[in-house]
Order: structure tokens, then sequence, then C-alpha cells
């Protein structure tokens, strides 16, 4: 099984989002996990 990994700057939504549709519409066939980054001053 293929993995995909969604990274998305200050932990948006869009990586959260990303994630819940690659593993809801391909199922079986790649798992996908999301991840922020945020760099501290």
């Amino acid at each position: 099984m293929k993995k995909v990994l969604f990274i998305c700057t200050k932990n948006s939504a869009r990586s959260q989002i990303a994630e819940g549709l690659v593993n809801h519409d391909l199922a079986g066939k790649v798992q996908a996990f999301s991840a922020g980054e945020k760099i501290l001053p």
C-alpha cells in the first residue's frame, strides 16, 4: 500500500482535509497522513 504525507504550514485545516479525502476515496490503495509545521522565533 502506498503512503502519502500532506504537510501544511501552521497546521492549517488543508492537510487534514486532504488526508480525510484520500483515506476515504482511495481506501485500501493509499494511506494518507497529515502534519503541520510551525517555525518558532
